[in-house]
């Protein structure tokens, strides 16, 4: 097993299937059931082999640790609906100790994703040679895989929330302590307007009839309504500690 695992560490193409690991063992991979019996149809394992651990990153000295773990990838993978055959994987950006794509969309034309890159490595926002050591969002070609552009977190914080597509618009929220969320152009990459909710925005965002709505954890619920020239602050709702913003914004 150890030989395996060496043989695995940081590979740049993985395998499928993966060698160091059984084929009913569905550790890191996409399951399709059956909608009427709940059977597995087809599995996908992703990797190489999972030998990241959190606590080993720090210490490789630890006897439980396995040998040389590979870092923790941001890796973007699209599979065939039918069998699971992958048909492209894109590494979109910097892994980090928390993950870092955390949750795509897609408009049938194009893929995006977040980068949280929570180890502030450096992030290159391809297809440009621009460098960043902040979170960040790209947009991949649905049918290739290729990265149309990728934008930075203008806040330079950490971006862990999952993304959201509407009308031509790409929603993400970013970890700054003001909480700013974006709405971003789907084509261009180009931040179109931000908003800041005065909390960490590390959730995703819902939208419906011309509302975003942005859940934020600060203690006690309240909801903000931003219409398309003013802020209304109904009182504070004692019964929860969420606090969920609906911002109404005209999305071209």
């Amino acid at each position: 097993i150890q030989q395996c695992q060496e043989k695995e560490n940081n590979q740049t193409v993985p395998r499928h299937p993966d060698e160091c690991i059984k084929l009913d063992n569905h550790l890191n991979s996409i399951l399709a059931l059956d909608l009427d019996s709940g059977k597995i149809r087809w599995h996908r394992q992703l990797g190489g082999y999972d030998v990241w651990f959190f606590v080993c990153s720090s210490s490789l000295s630890t006897p439980d640790c396995p040998p040389g773990p590979s870092p923790d990838t941001d890796l973007v993978w699209a599979l065939d609906r039918d069998n699971g055959n992958v048909l492209w994987s894109t590494e979109a950006g910097p892994g980090g100790p928390v993950g870092g794509v955390w949750g795509g969309a897609t408009d049938n034309k194009r893929v995006y994703t977040n980068i949280a890159n929570s180890d502030r490595k450096n992030f290159t926002l391809r297809p440009s040679k621009l460098v960043t050591t902040a979170g960040g969002w790209v947009a991949m070609e649905a049918k290739t895989g290729k990265i149309l552009w990728s934008t930075a977190d203008p806040s330079n914080a950490t971006a862990l929330g999952p993304v959201t597509v509407a009308n031509g618009v790409v929603f993400a929220g970013s970890t700054h302590l003001k909480g700013p969320i974006y709405a971003i152009n789907a084509r261009s990459g180009k931040v179109t307007w931000s908003y800041e909710t005065r909390a960490t925005v590390y959730g995703g965002i819902s939208v419906s009839n011309g509302c975003i709505y942005v859940m934020l954890v600060m203690g006690i619920a309240s909801v903000w309504v931003v219409s398309f020239f003013t802020l209304v602050e109904p009182p504070y709702l004692p019964f929860a500690s969420l606090d969920m913003h609906a911002i109404s914004k005209r999305i071209m």
